[in-house]
């Protein structure tokens, strides 16, 4: 009862609709009037429209709005005597736009301002429900009971620049609507949710980096320099002295030694080098390689004399097998052999197509003469013998109009058998670069995801 507020809480609608008609209540036989409202339940969200009509009642204002295409509208009351009304709508969706008496109203969320008093200075109440109206306060300092010439350097109590507590230009006189709020905390939660699955994730694939790193079977490039003593305890040479700075560099120069002796140290010095670098690039498959650093790498290498020599990595050419008992070692070695005996099968298959295409060409040729050679004998058997002359022209027309029907007869079998053989031989190799097409692919596939 500071405020001089009274809240009532009931389930049934009709006992809140009598409650909401109270005018005046008695208590020690002394009459108050008082002003009633229902307020909005939990499950729904508050906009404003100005510009409406001042003559229409709450009936008129409810049955004037229209809820097609909008959420459910609950509730409708004028804001005192202005031409604003607070529309209750059922859910926690605000539309953009409403319809009222077939006009379009710009609808706005509902923020609700902070109740101030002029006369007591303090927040939280209006001038109907003050609880102390006798007590003033400045409403710029806050000085209480001020003076009629009373002057002060304003000081608003809600953002604190210089102007009176709840004056138009603040900005902070309205409260953050309760739809704001909850969607702050949603974010907010989702965002923590977000980061601690991050964290986890993170911890997790840190310890599996921390496994696989310092495991005996995969030592990684921070333990390559680690070496064991005599009693079993590792021991890091790259982190027993420390690196000299590059002042102390040139400050620490040795005295230059003799030409002769200089150059021999540096031969015998690339050579030993060359020699270690072709070792690590043509070491055998399940060894490490040696990397651009002195450490151990997983990468293909080519030494300086290789490149002086005009060596250089295959673009086609697969890496090298990083760890002997890592599977991706192994996978790649397996894909590596498979390559190697695809090639292999591809190269006898065109072999074999090539001298099927040789002895294609060959049985053509063949069966083209012994057709020549029929065709000659049949030819000399319809010849006759020597008569007149009108006898040997009519037999040579006979010869030369029966020839080329046994001719087409003779060389029509052999054809189809050609064209035969020939299908045959073109289906069966398509089927095989078809296998070995996917084949390919696979390969492929795999090679990427593993190096992804």
């Amino acid at each position: 009862m500071r405020q001089n507020i009274m809240i009532m809480n009931t389930p049934s609608l009709a006992n809140a609709k009598k409650y909401s008609n109270i005018k005046e209540i008695i208590i020690n036989d002394k009459s108050s009037a008082i002003a009633a409202y229902v307020t909005a339940p939990e499950n729904t969200s508050k906009g404003v429209i100005h510009g409406t009509p001042k003559y229409d009642n709450q009936e008129d204002m409810e049955k004037s709005l229209v809820n097609v295409s909008y959420p459910t509208i609950l509730h409708a009351r004028r804001m005192g005597l202005a031409d604003s009304v607070v529309i209750v709508f059922e859910g926690f969706f605000v539309p953009y736009f409403v319809y009222y008496r077939g006009a379009e109203y710009r609808c706005f969320l509902h923020k609700k301002q902070y109740e101030r008093y002029t006369t007591c200075g303090r927040i939280g109440h209006w001038v109907d429900v003050c609880p102390q109206p006798d007590s003033k306060k400045c409403r710029g300092c806050g000085v209480l009971n001020p003076t009629e010439n009373h002057q002060c350097v304003p000081r608003c109590s809600l953002c604190g620049k210089v102007h009176l507590t709840g004056d138009k230009k603040c900005k902070e006189r309205f409260r953050i609507p309760y739809l704001l709020k909850k969607r702050w905390w949603e974010k907010e939660q989702q965002q923590g949710d977000e980061q601690r699955e991050m964290k986890i994730l993170s911890n997790t694939r840190a310890t599996q980096a921390w496994r696989e790193g310092y495991s005996p079977e995969n030592p990684t490039e921070e333990n390559a320099n680690a070496t064991q003593d005599r009693g079993g305890r590792r021991r890091d040479h790259s982190r027993s002295f420390p690196r000299l700075a590059e002042g102390e560099r040139e400050g620490t120069q040795r005295e230059p030694r003799s030409t002769s002796r200089s150059r021999y140290t540096r031969q015998h010095r690339y050579r030993s080098r060359a020699k270690s670098k072709i070792r690590a690039t043509t070491s055998p498959q399940g060894q490490f390689h040696e990397g651009p650093g002195g450490g151990r790498g997983s990468r293909q290498m080519v030494s300086w004399m290789g490149e002086a020599s005009g060596e250089s990595l295959q673009s086609g050419s697969l890496p090298e097998i990083v760890a002997e008992g890592s599977t991706l070692g192994q996978e790649l070695n397996h894909i590596k052999k498979m390559l190697e005996q695809l090639t292999r099968e591809n190269a006898k298959q065109r072999d074999e197509i090539k001298q099927l295409k040789e002895e294609n060409s060959k049985l053509g040729q063949n069966q083209l003469r012994e057709s020549t050679t029929s065709i000659a004998l049949c030819s000399r058997i319809l010849t006759p013998a020597p008569a007149q002359e009108s006898g040997v022209h009519a037999a040579k027309r006979r010869a030369e109009e029966i020839s080329p029907v046994e001719n087409e007869d003779l060389s029509k079998p052999l054809e189809n058998k050609v064209e035969n053989m020939l299908g045959e031989l073109t289906k069966a190799m398509q089927q095989q670069l078809a296998g070995l097409q996917l084949q390919l692919v696979e390969i492929k596939q795999r090679i990427h995801s593993i190096e992804n």
